[in-house]
């Protein structure tokens, strides 16, 4: 392979894989931790405090040679979408309950860019598992296969954001950076 065809393959891969990240808001209200943390579980996505999901869509292109279906072209975008409380009290606040919550919300946001990182490595996993997919005899085939490879995927990463969230009780047990809003007294 000479080292035209290697930087092809390089710019091919590279320009048929992107990224999209986007923070929403949501808002909440309250003077005191407990009124915050209750306005965060009645308001927050899920009743989470934050949450962040991650999508691909995959497009591809095949072709039929000699009877079989083959893959030609595939793209890949992601797409993530990160979901944070807005404090509509935070200038009104005491200094303390503005240095809790400022704390609260780096553990938090970091908590949720773990969740990102998590799935970073999921784009290039399912180029792999979509192009390991081999020729088939139909095209109605050809795409199932596709499908079932990107699935097994996809739950691999949900199992392993589900972990994260089980093993950190969503943050607010992780040894590292818990996620707390302390009170102030």
């Amino acid at each position: 392979m000479n080292a035209i065809t290697v930087v092809s393959m390089l710019t091919f891969l590279l320009a048929s894989t992107s990224h999209a990240q986007t923070i929403n808001t949501y808002n909440i209200s309250g003077k005191s931790a407990d009124r915050l943390i209750q306005s965060m579980r009645s308001n927050g996505p899920q009743g989470f405090w934050a949450h962040t999901r991650n999508y691909w869509k995959y497009n591809y292109k095949y072709y039929q040679v000699n009877g079989l279906y083959e893959l030609e072209e595939l793209s890949i975008t992601r797409t993530v979408e990160i979901t944070m409380p807005h404090w509509t009290d935070y200038s009104s606040a005491s200094s303390c309950q503005q240095k809790n919550w400022d704390a609260m919300y780096g553990s938090l946001r970091r908590h949720e860019d773990t969740h990102v990182a998590i799935a970073d490595p999921v784009s290039a996993k399912l180029r792999r598992a979509i192009e390991a997919v081999r020729p088939k005899r139909s095209a109605a085939e050809l795409e199932s296969a596709i499908d079932r490879a990107a699935n097994r995927v996809f739950e691999e990463n949900r199992r392993a954001q589900a972990l994260f969230d089980a093993d950190t009780n969503h943050g607010k047990s992780d040894p590292r950076d818990p996620v707390l809003l302390k009170t102030c007294r």
